[in-house]
């Protein structure tokens, strides 16, 4: 129910660090709660606002948004994030190359739609993943330990790459190696010459993770 994810702590501690200004740390928050409850409507939203104005990134905002629609029933609301979303797409499309301005023509409004389809299958399908482990976690190491190939990236005098999947962005991979998001535009930075945009991300692709 609603009033559970409500309760939750962890979605509690998400909107307390929205209040203090720490949208990363916020964003963890609510995909704990996402990965844990079948419904959480609330999580979803913060989740796709946090993604579409601080990371830019409009795939993700576009799968929490639907998510949200798809979880609740709230018109009122539902009316302003179904603009949110009209946002994210013309956002999309202005962020693909060669694209920089107005282009909202049927044409790609049909491209993009069948890039998003694909998009939001390959983010269920990892959702699924992400709830089978963490039904599986047992108390462990801290919640700020960085993962072990962070360890390896800062410790090793070689550079560790990455090799882009399908559903990643630079946020996500900075989460991977780092355990936190915060350092995708240094990422970017590393591999400006490979990825001119930050969602110019191709599958297969190799990364330099600084």
């Amino acid at each position: 129910m609603e009033s559970d994810e409500l309760s939750d702590e962890e979605y509690i501690a998400g909107v307390q660090r929205i209040r203090e200004g720490n949208e990363d740390s916020a964003l963890s928050s609510f995909l704990k709660v996402i990965s844990k409850r079948k419904k959480a409507p609330n999580s979803h939203l913060h989740v796709g606002r946090i993604y579409l104005d601080r990371h830019d990134d409009s795939i993700y905002a576009i799968y929490h948004f639907r998510e949200y629609l798809s979880q609740t029933e709230n018109t009122k609301e539902a009316a302003v994030v179904k603009q949110l979303i009209n946002t994210a797409k013309k956002k999309f499309i202005r962020s693909l190359p060669g694209h920089h301005c107005e282009l909202d023509t049927h044409v790609e409004l049909v491209e993009i739609a069948k890039h998003l389809r694909e998009e939001n299958v390959a983010l269920k399908r990892k959702l699924r993943e992400v709830q089978e482990k963490y039904s599986q976690f047992e108390p462990g190491p801290k919640k700020n330990a960085l993962t072990p190939v962070a360890q390896k990236s800062i410790t090793s005098t070689s550079p560790v790459k990455h090799i882009v999947r399908v559903g990643d962005t630079l946020s996500k991979i900075s989460q991977k190696y780092y355990g936190t998001s915060a350092y995708w535009k240094k990422i970017f930075e590393v591999n400006q010459e490979a990825i001119p945009f930050p969602n110019a991300l191709t599958v297969g692709q190799e990364l330099i993770i600084p």
